[in-house]
């Protein structure tokens, strides 16, 4: 029963967090400004991975809260994502260059 309150709460949360993507963008200016290289001709913001990261720590935080889930390869697995989104975050503001 506490995985199906947990898995429904992380469901709102993400339908939530999913409608005020834009607000999200505005407020640390995520966009996806079209260029020659991108098919799409508005800007598109850059949330969708944060919603996910957040939505997914919350997730992680109240299994290991009413289970006992939390061992050294899951901490590794959660820091590891964190890292990965940081650089993708980075990538996306700054477009970096693969060379």
């Amino acid at each position: 029963m506490i995985y199906f309150i947990i898995i429904s709460v992380c469901v709102f949360l993400s339908i939530i967090f999913f409608n005020s993507a834009k607000k999200i963008a505005n407020i640390f200016d995520l966009y996806d400004i079209p260029n020659e290289r991108k098919i799409h001709k508005n800007p598109i913001p850059l949330v969708g991975g944060l919603v996910i990261l957040l939505v997914i720590s919350v997730f992680y935080t109240l299994i290991n809260m009413f289970t006992n889930f939390g061992n050294i390869e899951s901490h590794i697995l959660f820091f590891s994502i964190y890292i990965i989104t940081l650089f993708g975050i980075i990538d996306d503001k700054l477009e970096i260059r693969p060379n």
